[in-house]
């Protein structure tokens, strides 16, 4: 089996970068550092029309927890219905109760309103109290994927975990493996039955002395890291020829 990448951009530029690395599909978000929120209807529209890969557009209203209000839910709503409109392939989302377990009530709305988008559940689920539980909740909602680092704070540590993941779900659900993917350890994650591959492909790259000079720093920048992801293409073609 073929094994898919998909990177992240938060930008146009990274657009075009996740393209020319070779990649096989894009999320987009805002905000890296928050770990990926909604991005803007216009850079939806842009990417999507631009891009020659596959678009996962990310639908979370803020930083934090996963557990939404009614107005954050009727937002992310609205969310999902312009990803459509826009042409996205599909939607990366999660949402969680109080005591960690998937709201299965609101997730089949929103996989029954995506349709025929996918829906990736994001790594919320590294968050629930039951994975195995969450597995099956996941799956009976309709979801396409799940993306998740086994729980841990890295795909590597989680190893374990994404295996009996895999082998629970079969051929029902599509697990992600995703966090600390890099061209080195990807090698160790095939080696748990995993196909697919999430990663941000990003590199800091500090601020100008314009920006110093306003700011009284070096703000942080993050672009793609092309030969980063082509270290870690070239380790899953390895791989795949073995």
């Amino acid at each position: 089996m073929k094994a898919t990448l998909e990177i992240i951009a938060s930008n146009l530029d990274h657009v075009i970068q996740a393209q020319q690395s070779g990649a096989d599909r894009i999320e987009l978000c805002a905000a890296l550092s928050a770990d990926g929120i909604t991005p803007s209807h216009g850079f939806v529209q842009s990417a999507i029309k631009q891009s020659t890969l596959p678009i996962m557009v990310m639908i979370r209203p803020r930083e934090g927890d996963f557990q939404y209000s009614e107005i954050e839910i009727e937002s992310m709503n609205q969310d999902i219905e312009w990803a459509k409109k826009c042409g996205a392939m599909g939607i990366v989302i999660g949402i969680l109760d109080e005591h960690q377990n998937v709201r299965k009530d609101v997730l089949k709305k929103w996989v029954q309103a995506a349709y025929p988008m996918e829906v990736t559940f994001h790594r919320a689920f590294d968050v629930t109290q039951d994975p195995f539980q969450a597995l099956e909740d996941i799956i009976a909602c309709g979801c396409t994927r799940i993306l998740t680092s086994g729980q841990e704070s890295s795909c590597i540590l989680g190893k374990t975990l994404i295996k009996e993941l895999q082998t629970r779900a079969g051929q029902r659900i599509t697990i992600m493996a995703g966090a600390g993917i890099n061209g080195t350890t990807i090698g160790d994650i095939m080696d748990a039955g995993i196909y697919e591959y999430h990663m941000s492909g990003h590199q800091a790259r500090e601020g100008s002395n314009a920006q110093e000079k306003m700011f009284g720093t070096h703000p942080t920048l993050q672009l793609n890291d092309i030969q980063h992801v082509a270290s870690v293409l070239s380790a899953l073609a390895l791989t795949e020829l073995s």
